[in-house]
C-alpha cells in the first residue's frame, strides 16, 4: 500500500499541472485552485452558495470563467443562442441532469381551456388566506403558494386537485420533495470524483431512500402509490375538462415531458416592496372592479405587472445556477469563443441577471427598467439575457402558462389583501441553493381590503 502512495502523489502533481498548462481550457481565467482541481467549486456546491461564488468570479475576470478544470460559465447574452439553441454540438452534461433526459417535443395545454382552473384554485386560496388574516395569524405565503401550485399541476396532470389547501394530508408529501432536493446537490459533488462515485452514489441513494422512508411513514402517505392511485384512477374515467392526459390518451406511443411548475412564491416575494406594491396594486384596482374581469387576455395588456413579473424572474429566478452542456466536438463557438470537445459550459442566471455589465443597480428591484418611462435610465441594459425558462428547443414548455399563472395569482391576492412583510422576513431573498432555491418560510401580515 505505500508504495501506491507515491505514484498516486505524482498523478495528482501530473493532473494539476495538466489542468493549468495543457487543458484546452488553460487559456480562460479563473482562480487557480478552481482551474486546477474540482475541490473549490464542489465546496461551493455542497455549501449552497455556488451562485454567490460565479457572481463575484464574473465581476472580476469578465464574461467568461473557468470553475473547474473542464467548466466554463458564461454570462453574455449570445451565450443563449449558442448554447441552448438549435445546434447539435451541445448536449445535456450527464452528471447534472442523470442518464435519463425527456423528450421536448410534448404539447403544449390551451391557456384558454385551462384560465377558469387557475382562476378557482386562486380564490380558493384568497378564501384559506382570508380565514388566516381574519385570525390576526401570521401567514407563510412560501407555504400557502406551493400548495396551491402543486394543486393546479395536480388538477393539469390528472384531473383533480390534491386538496393541499384544505388540510390534506398531501401537504407533507409536498414538504418532503423540498426536503430531497440536497441529495441531489450531494450527487453532483460525487460525480465529479469517478474513484468515489459508486460508492457515493450508493451512499447517496441509500441515505435519500431512508430520508424518504422515514417521512413516508411520518405522514402515513407513500410517493409511488399515490402517483399510481392518481394515475389509474384518471386514466379510468373520461375527462370533464382537457388536461395533459388528455394529450396522452391522443398521442398513445409518444412520450410526453411534464410542465416545469413555476416558482410563484420567489416572484411574489419581490413585489412586497412597499412602492412597487402599491402601483400594482393600483394599476390591478383601476383596470378590473372583480376578479371574474381578469382574463387572460387583460391581464396581459397591464404594463406594470408585466414589468413586475420580468423584474422578479430577473432578481430571482427559478433557476439560480443554470443547465450545463457538453460539447460534443471540438471548436463549438460560444459568444466568440471556441470550446474544446467536452467542455461544459453554463449560463448561471442568478450570476448573470446580477451582472453589473448587464444590468445597471443590477441588486435593486427596479420594475422600472422595463418601462417606456425607464429607458433614460436603463436603456443600456442587457435584457436579451433574461431567459429565466432556458432558450432554444428545450426551453420550458409551461412558459406561457407560468406567465398566466403568476399573473392570475397576484393580481387576485392584491385585488382582495394589503400585504405587510413580516421582520422575520427581511433579507428572505438571501438563500442557499440546492439544485433549487432552499426557501424558508416567508412570514407576512394579510389585511382584506374594502372592496
Amino acid at each position: 500500500m505505500r508504495r501506491v502512495y507515491p505514484y498516486r502523489a505524482l498523478y495528482i502533481i501530473y493532473k494539476v499541472f495538466y489542468n493549468l498548462f495543457l487543458h484546452p481550457l488553460q487559456l480562460y481565467p479563473g482562480p487557480l485552485l478552481a482551474r486546477s482541481t474540482n475541490l473549490v467549486y464542489n465546496k461551493h456546491i455542497a455549501a449552497g452558495d455556488v451562485h454567490i461564488w460565479i457572481r463575484q468570479l464574473h465581476e472580476k475576470y469578465g464574461p467568461f470563467v473557468r470553475i473547474a478544470p473542464d467548466e466554463i460559465t458564461c454570462v453574455d447574452a449570445q451565450a443563449w443562442k449558442d448554447v441552448y439553441g438549435f445546434k447539435r454540438e451541445m448536449v445535456k452534461e450527464e452528471r447534472f441532469y442523470g442518464k435519463d433526459t425527456m423528450n421536448p417535443n410534448a404539447p403544449g395545454i390551451a391557456l384558454h381551456q385551462q384560465q377558469l382552473m387557475i382562476k378557482t384554485y386562486a380564490d380558493m386560496l384568497c378564501s384559506k388566506l382570508s380565514v388566516l388574516s381574519a385570525k390576526g395569524e401570521k401567514v407563510d405565503m412560501v407555504k400557502w403558494l406551493n400548495y396551491t401550485t402543486f394543486n393546479i399541476m395536480a388538477d393539469m396532470t390528472f384531473g383533480e386537485s390534491m386538496e393541499l389547501l384544505d388540510g390534506s394530508p398531501n401537504s407533507n408529501w409536498v414538504d418532503m420533495l423540498f426536503e430531497l432536493l440536497q441529495f441531489v446537490a450531494y450527487r453532483r459533488v460525487i460525480a465529479h470524483w469517478p474513484s468515489l462515485a459508486v460508492i457515493g452514489q450508493a451512499l447517496v441513494v441509500r441515505l435519500k431512500h431512508a430520508h424518504m422512508l422515514f417521512l413516508c411513514k411520518l405522514t402515513g402517505s407513500k410517493h409511488q402509490q399515490f402517483t399510481n392511485e392518481r394515475i389509474y384512477k384518471r386514466l379510468a374515467r373520461k375527462a370533464e375538462k382537457p388536461d395533459m392526459w388528455s394529450f396522452v390518451e391522443d398521442k398513445v406511443g409518444k412520450k410526453e415531458d411534464a410542465l416545469h411548475k413555476n416558482e410563484i412564491a420567489s416572484t411574489a416575494a419581490n413585489f412586497m416592496n412597499p412602492d412597487k406594491k402599491k402601483r400594482l396594486q393600483d394599476e390591478v384596482c383601476n383596470n378590473f372592479s372583480s376578479t371574474e374581469e381578469m382574463t387572460l387576455q387583460k391581464l396581459a395588456r397591464l404594463p406594470y405587472l408585466n414589468a413586475c413579473i420580468e423584474e422578479g424572474l430577473r432578481y430571482y429566478p427559478p433557476v439560480g445556477n443554470g443547465l450545463p452542456r457538453l460539447a460534443v466536438v471540438d471548436s463549438v463557438q460560444v459568444s466568440g469563443r471556441y470550446l474544446p470537445k467536452g467542455a461544459i459550459v453554463t449560463i448561471p442566471q442568478w450570476a448573470a441577471y446580477r451582472n453589473s455589465v448587464n444590468f445597471h443597480r443590477a441588486d435593486e428591484f427596479l420594475p422600472e427598467r422595463w418601462m417606456p418611462e425607464g429607458q433614460a435610465e436603463f436603456g443600456s441594459d442587457r435584457k436579451d439575457v433574461l431567459q429565466p425558462f432556458s432558450y432554444g428547443p428545450r426551453n420550458c414548455l409551461g412558459k406561457n402558462f407560468a406567465y398566466h399563472e403568476i399573473r392570475v395569482l397576484l393580481t387576485v391576492m392584491l385585488f382582495y389583501f394589503d400585504f405587510e412583510l413580516c421582520s422575520e422576513s427581511n433579507g428572505w431573498v438571501d438563500q442557499k441553493i440546492f439544485t433549487l432555491w432552499i426557501k424558508p418560510p416567508l412570514w407576512m401580515k394579510l389585511k382584506s381590503r374594502a372592496i
